[in-house]
């Protein structure tokens, strides 16, 4: 039937569901009871919104919705009853919330660790997993600490979500022999609803999780009709180049488009091209681009980035730097700097309430 494995200990599903389990550590014991809750036929659970995009919220979302998203995922990947699963996101979260659910409807064994930066750290025993969840930072950070490298390899296959790769870290990502997979999903659709592998192509082509299908919206956002998400039409906030109703490729977030004189700008993709060059003049420190109010333009193109302040010199090399990459209308015509960028629960650089910090 599957079990859920803390510090070592080990509590069958069976055991959590027939008796009242208590540990010492609150997280650990949030991770029980929601077990505990699910197999005692829990039909609706409160979720909360991660808040990257706009002010987080809470959802309520039904067994149903959770039940697909799981069946989902196991059909894609072909998992079978008894595997082994990593859970180290935060439980609170949805993409936590799902790895205990998908343990649940797999009958699988779910080793449970705190949210940590590194979360193979402390794997000690050498456990080998079938399928883990992270975040773009957790695999970095991995990838960074040479212990960790060859505990990564004994993960079969490993998503990450919560954030797009940025293209250095992908680039890391194919010198493993595993499996990795970018996600695309949110909240109101219970976890992810499609799959980009990490390959060689240049450009991540997300497809569609079984039941799920994509249309879009004349500005070219995505539309998503999904089991996980009732059957109903959601549209999204998200520019997609749409390669038919199973696969897209992701452009960008129109909430952060930025309309400069006409031209549409999206920061996503500027970010990426000018990723070499904060590898070489910043390395590891985090940057977006964002659109300011411009009585010309109606908006101007700027940077932020994570870090004190640096001299004009510094400033103005960097721009002439990002001239020479990306089209004349996406130019920075201002760079900010901070010495630390505002994040949401679920680990993410909360863009909006960052820039509010510069008024």
């Amino acid at each position: 039937m599957g079990s859920l494995i803390i510090n070592q200990r080990t509590y069958s599903f069976t055991v959590i569901q027939n008796t009242y389990i208590q540990v010492e550590e609150s997280y650990f014991q949030k991770a029980i009871d929601f077990c505990r809750e699910w197999l005692l036929g829990v039909q609706h659970f409160e979720l909360q919104t991660s808040g990257s995009t706009g002010k987080p919220k809470k959802i309520l979302v039904s067994r149903a919705q959770m039940e697909a998203s799981a069946r989902g995922t196991g059909d894609f990947f072909e998992i079978q009853k008894g595997a082994s699963l990593l859970c180290c996101l935060n439980i609170e979260m949805i993409a936590g919330k799902m790895m205990l659910v998908r343990a649940l409807e797999w009958g699988a064994d779910v080793y449970v660790v705190n949210p940590s930066g590194n979360p193979l750290e402390n794997n000690n025993e050498g456990i080998h997993f079938d399928f883990a969840a992270m975040v773009p930072l957790q695999l970095e950070t991995i990838m960074n600490h040479e212990e960790s490298q060859a505990k990564l390899l004994g993960i079969k296959n490993l998503i990450i979500g919560g954030a797009p790769m940025n293209e250095s870290l992908r680039k890391k990502a194919l010198t493993f022999p595993i499996s990795i997979y970018q996600t695309f999903g949110m909240t109101e659709t219970v976890s992810h609803v499609a799959l980009a592998k990490v390959n060689h192509l240049q450009t991540p082509v997300y497809k569609a999780l079984p039941g799920v299908k994509f249309s879009q919206t004349e500005d070219r956002r995505l539309v998503i009709t999904s089991p996980m998400g009732s059957g109903n039409r959601l549209e999204t906030q998200d520019i997609v180049e749409l390669l038919s109703e199973k696969e897209f490729i992701w452009k960008g977030r129109a909430d952060f488009t930025i309309n400069s004189g006409g031209v549409k700008i999206h920061p996503e993709e500027i970010e990426n091209q000018i990723l070499p060059i904060f590898e070489k003049k910043f390395s590891g420190k985090n940057y977006f681009i964002f659109g300011l109010p411009d009585d010309k333009l109606g908006q101007k193109v700027c940077l932020l980035i994570e870090i004190g302040q640096v001299d004009e010199n510094q400033a103005r090399d960097l721009q002439m730097q990002i001239r020479a990459r990306v089209s004349k209308y996406a130019v920075p015509k201002e760079v900010f700097f901070l010495e630390q960028f505002e994040v949401t629960a679920s680990g993410k650089i909360n863009r909006r309430a960052t820039i509010e910090r510069l008024e």
